[in-house]
């Protein structure tokens, strides 16, 4: 996964949305959402799409949701990246977006 190094926090003002396309990544998922939720700017919202995984990747999304209320969980069957980053921009609410994937 792209995201596993801290983002740059001077790219962003207001709120940065991370949003998710996943899809039976569980191997990599933990390592991606620690990076992300552990990012010093804290005010920043994470959106996660579990596109149809038919692994224990949104197991993991639900346990990480569970404990940090700046994670949303989306579901859908798998309709490939452009649906689910369409979902995610549906429910986004900041001014800036990121987008990470495998």
């Amino acid at each position: 996964m792209s995201c596993s190094k801290p983002l740059p926090k001077d790219l962003f003002r207001d709120f940065l949305k991370n949003k998710f396309h996943n899809n039976n990544v569980d191997n990599y998922l933990r390592e991606c959402l620690d990076s992300v939720v552990n990012q010093t700017l804290k005010e920043i919202e994470i959106i996660c799409v579990d596109d149809g995984s038919t692994d224990k990747s949104l197991d993991i999304l639900l346990e990480y949701a569970k404990k940090d209320n700046r994670i949303t969980v989306l579901k859908q069957e798998n309709l490939h990246a452009g649906v689910a980053r369409n979902a995610g921009l549906a429910v986004a609410r900041g001014e800036y977006l990121s987008f990470c994937q495998r």
